[in-house]
């Protein structure tokens, strides 16, 4: 099944250069507890009140991805896209939620679906999620410490990277990291 999916710009580049092959969306119900039955998932909220959540896409799902455009009147060159950096005066960029199917051009395979705090991210998960990390470059020390990353190789590791991120996109919708809330996890690959 082919559905939209929402990315913003950067994201759009990192999917275009394979740097990222998985996002995280907040499930935005109130979920103190879950049981994936497969094709959805059994919840109780914190009132303990019993509800049903169908995931959002499942694996082998092709999702096109809608990103910041802008219509021409070029035959030859209908769209432009706010990800490849495009120098042209006065454009009025039109945001990726109102991006027609046929203007797509990024499409992806679904290969994971599941559920997870967000918090559990890992430093590999981060990584899938386009978040590389500022990687310390050891400056050289007698006893073989490096004061910079504190010998973990960062300076600035990817998990913190995912961090800012996520708050940047929803903390003010009441789904920051410190709220910690559970997550869908969708990995995917880019196909043509």
């Amino acid at each position: 099944m082919e559905k939209p999916i929402l990315f913003n710009t950067a994201m759009v580049q990192a999917i275009q250069k394979r740097a990222k092959t998985s996002t995280r969306r907040p499930i935005k119900k109130d979920i103190a507890d879950f049981l994936d039955i497969g094709d959805c998932l059994q919840c109780v909220d914190n009132q303990g009140k019993a509800f049903n959540i169908n995931y959002p896409y499942q694996v082998g799902d092709t999702l096109y991805v809608r990103e910041t455009f802008y219509k021409t009147e070029h035959e030859n060159y209908p769209y432009f896209y706010k990800a490849d950096k495009v120098s042209v005066i006065d454009i009025k960029w039109k945001p990726s939620i109102h991006m027609p199917r046929k203007a797509a051009r990024l499409f992806l395979k679904v290969t994971d679906v599941r559920i997870e705090r967000l918090q559990d991210i890992t430093e590999e998960h981060a990584i899938k999620e386009g978040c590389e990390g500022n990687i310390c470059e050891h400056p050289s020390e007698d006893d073989g410490y490096c004061p910079d990353c504190d010998n973990c190789g960062y300076t600035e590791p990817p998990q913190l990277q995912f961090l800012y991120l996520w708050d940047s996109i929803y903390s003010k919708q009441g789904y920051g990291w410190k709220d910690n809330p559970y997550v869908w996890v969708i990995e995917f690959e880019k196909v043509k």
